[in-house]
């Protein structure tokens, strides 16, 4: 997938996060990891501040 978006010119971000089976970030998940989905939602929210301050109107 890395590839791909390099290719494609795309900038991203790939982050594996060892020990989480697919499915890991819902609370009532069977395979649910909540060291992980707390990474994941640190993560998620900074990338969309960060992004939401690159979008926000220049005045």
């Amino acid at each position: 997938m890395s590839d791909a978006f390099e290719q494609a010119g795309v900038q991203h971000t790939v982050e594996t996060y060892a020990g989480a089976k697919h499915g890991w970030v819902p609370s009532d998940s069977a395979v649910y990891n909540e060291a992980a989905s707390e990474r994941h939602h640190v993560t998620l929210l900074a990338l969309f501040d960060a992004m939401l301050k690159a979008a926000a109107p220049k005045n």
